[in-house]
């Protein structure tokens, strides 16, 4: 089961004016949302009409599905070459599948006319058709001479077959566009490009109060985008990253004037500014998270939690820490400020009406139309052109209030980035909705019994003899020696996960042999009849990876289904290679019967993956599903009941073996990222089970593709903070623990 850690570092050097923003780099996937802004291929007709151009890969024109002409390929690509290798399959992602199934291959560049001087933001569209692993396609883009996206990986952004957008804002001086593709690996490709003129900023003058002058290092009006803080190891950030100061103390607050000058231009009129005496009301529902490193208290009374994965980004602004903010009581609130996010998510208890409060404070910039973000909660727009320094002035509280209705259990926050990237400081979702008592439903994948294995405590077990000469085995294979850290299989090789209703229809799974046994095997058509019956949703789609595991759990017969290479042809039929299904899920101890069942060991994958609602809310109670690149041949340990293990040697791993983190360590010193530290503490009380061998170690979620298909974003591009090859970073293997093999087994006490 390969894993796909790929750590090519995304950096942007913003060395030359020209380069204003870019506001999504390597892995924005793209939305199934198409433009609406022009219709005409280019339009410059009118002197206040924007610019806007449109041009797929293809020889001829081709028509959206929302009307729009996007101009036949040009030949300013620098190369007649295609793919068709992805023509008239379903591209993942988008409704537009035809701007991705023809591709340019070996692009150089692309030169465009554009009739303005000033702001150009540009999409690149492509889609992987060949390569089936990362690493194999990797390319920087370049705009006017500026690095605009460094190391673009499509395959380990997004998988093959599926739609990636690449999205940045670049000034033009001199009547042309240019862009430059520089292959890192193979060949670049691209399937369309399109380019719309961005209009100056239509805000008043803002003139900065007296009392609060900018800090030492706030730059001047002609200083280039400060915001973007990536993880390049040649890149120094210009703001500062996050202290781990573990105090959390809210400095005095002062009142300071309100900014002089121009009246800034009222909110969207689906916002509000609420006023700084939080209003009393009786509530259902609350969820109160900020940027900080410890919970804050404000002056009502309300416990904020300090930062998790719902923010959205490991990335902090910490350049108000230690100042008055103006216009609140409560300062520590707007201090610190998640970086870059894509959007946030929320976990809500039932289908009800929440409201929602955004909190900004600018801690960089000084000018109105510096940093512009749009906000679209549950796929609605809720607030265009949010600046925070137009509508109340530098580091000052700013709070965008709006109602929304969330009917998946999921509250979607998705940030559009106009000019820089967000910068947020906190979230507030309140509700007064009888419905929203209910309190959360299982975050969990499946209902993990007393006696699941999963749930076992094992931060008071005996450690292995052999355990610090495992763990440096295991140590050396996640290094790679490159330096490498432990994987999250998000985006491939996890787990398509669905819930079943008495609606769901009911199929039978063909068999499919892709491993030439020549024979179907007995079990699923006679006897239990695993392949038989099985409640498959009409929208359900395989995790993306050669694996292309699929999950089913249908609560009223509390059975759980797991498949192997995974298959629906087009006629509806669904086959699969291998699978199983357990029966009394709730009462289980996590494995499937033998040798059924998806994972090399016979464990449950659902019992071990991290869920999108586990991950959204910042806790896992389960031990989890860890794979690694050797394990001793034939033999494995309780609970598992079988193995793949193909390894000789001393201090190996079994399949089935247990680990945990060292339970003394303070996870939240170690700078971890909010998922590291969400993994780190389930680490410590339920340790890592062994369960399959893969290309490097890794541990696996809940699949985002029906998620993204719903809503256009992937959750885990909010929930990981960043590339999922950093989600693990600083996390201290070298603490590990292995336990003795069969622990827990039904001959040891419990």
């Amino acid at each position: 089961m390969p894993s796909s850690p790929y750590p090519v570092v995304s950096s942007i050097r913003r060395t030359r004016r020209r380069l204003l923003a870019v506001v999504a780099l390597t892995t924005l996937t793209a939305s199934p949302a198409v433009p609406t802004a022009l219709a005409a291929t280019q339009t410059a007709a009118a002197v206040d009409a924007p610019f806007s151009s449109r041009m797929t890969a293809r020889w001829q024109p081709y028509t959206d599905p929302a009307g729009v002409t996007w101009a036949a390929r040009s030949t300013t690509l620098g190369t007649v070459r295609s793919s068709t290798a992805l023509e008239g399959k379903d591209i993942i992602g988008t409704t537009r599948d035809a701007l991705y199934q023809y591709s340019a291959v070996g692009v150089t560049g692309y030169a465009l006319p554009v009739p303005h001087d000033g702001s150009y933001r540009v999409r690149l569209h492509m889609a992987e058709g060949w390569w089936s692993g990362p690493g194999r396609r990797v390319f920087d883009v370049h705009a006017e001479g500026v690095l605009a996206a460094a190391g673009v990986d499509i395959f380990h952004s997004v998988g093959k077959g599926a739609a990636h957008e690449v999205t940045f804002v670049v000034a033009v001086d001199d009547g042309r566009l240019d862009i430059d593709f520089v292959a890192r690996a193979d060949l670049p490709v691209v399937g369309a490009i399109e380019v719309d003129e961005v209009p100056p900023p239509e805000v008043p003058a803002v003139t900065e109060p007296e009392a609060t002058p900018p800090p030492s290092s706030a730059p001047t009006s002609s200083s280039p985008a400060p915001t973007t803080d990536v993880s390049a190891p040649d890149a120094t950030p210009p703001a500062p990253t996050e202290d781990h100061d573990p105090s959390g103390t809210r400095p005095p607050s002062v009142e300071p004037s309100p900014p002089t000058g121009s009246t800034p231009p009222p909110e969207a009129p689906a916002t509000e500014e609420i006023p700084r005496d939080p209003e009393v009301v009786q509530e259902t529902f609350a969820m109160r998270m900020t940027a900080s490193p410890t919970d804050l208290v404000d002056s009502a009374g309300h416990v904020w939690r300090r930062r998790g994965p719902a923010l959205g980004s490991s990335k902090y602004n910490t350049n108000l820490v230690g100042k008055d903010v103006a216009g609140t009581e409560d300062d520590a609130l707007y201090q610190r400020s998640v970086v870059g996010p894509k959007g946030m998510l929320v976990p809500v208890p039932a289908a009800a009406d929440y409201r929602v409060r955004l909190l900004f404070a600018e801690g960089y910039w000084t000018r109105p139309g510096q940093r512009v973000v749009d906000l679209r909660a549950e796929g609605v727009t809720v607030a265009d052109d949010v600046d925070p320094v137009a509508a109340a002035g530098p580091r000052t509280a700013h709070d965008v209030v709006f109602e929304t209705r969330v009917e998946d259990g999921m509250l979607t926050i998705q940030f559009v980035n106009e000019v820089d990237q967000a910068l947020v400081a906190g979230i507030e979702v309140v509700s007064t909705d009888p419905a929203a008592a209910t309190g959360l439903p299982l975050a969990s994948l499946i209902p993990h019994a007393d006696s699941s294995e999963f749930r076992r405590d094992v931060r008071s077990a005996p450690v292995a003899g052999n355990s610090a000469a495992a763990v440096a085995r295991l140590l050396t294979a996640i290094d790679a020696g490159k330096g490498w850290n432990a994987g999250v299989n998000a985006y491939e090789y996890n787990s398509a996960f669905y819930r079943a209703t008495p609606q769901t229809p009911r199929r039978r799974v063909r068999f499919y042999d892709c491993q030439g046994k020549g024979y179907t095997p007995s079990g699923l058509y006679d006897g239990p009849a695993y392949f038989v019956d099985v409640p498959i949703p009409d929208d359900a789609v395989p995790a993306t990876g050669t694996d292309a595991q699929l999950g089913i759990y249908d609560p009223t017969s509390d059975r759980l289904w797991e498949f192997w290479v995974t298959r629906r042809s087009a006629d509806g039929e669904w086959k699969a290679c291998w699978g199983g299904r357990v029966d009394g899920v709730s009462t289980s101890h996590g494995a499937f019967p033998p040798p059924y069942g998806v994972s090399a060991s016979g464990l449950a994958m659902a019992g071990g993956v991290v869920s999108i609602q586990e991950a959204a809310r910042g806790e896992i109670d389960h031990a989890l599903y860890l794979t690694v690149t050797e394990a001793q041949r034939e033999l494995f340990s309780y609970p598992a009941n079988r193995t793949d293990g193909r390894s000789d040697g001393p201090d190996l791993l079994r399949e089935g073996q247990r680990m945990r983190l060292d339970p003394s360590i303070d996870v939240t010193a170690l700078g971890l990222t909010p998922f590291g530290e969400m993994v780190a503490r389930a680490a410590q009380t339920y340790g890592f089970i062994v369960s399959d061998l893969a290309g490097h170690p890794a541990i696996a979620t809940e699949a985002g593709r029906q998620d993204e298909r719903r809503t256009g974003l992937n959750p885990w591009d909010v929930l990981l903070g960043g590339p999922s090859y950093d989600a693990l970073a600083k996390f201290p293997w070298e603490r590990v623990e292995v336990l003795p093999v069969d622990h827990g087994s039904p001959d040891a006490d419990r």
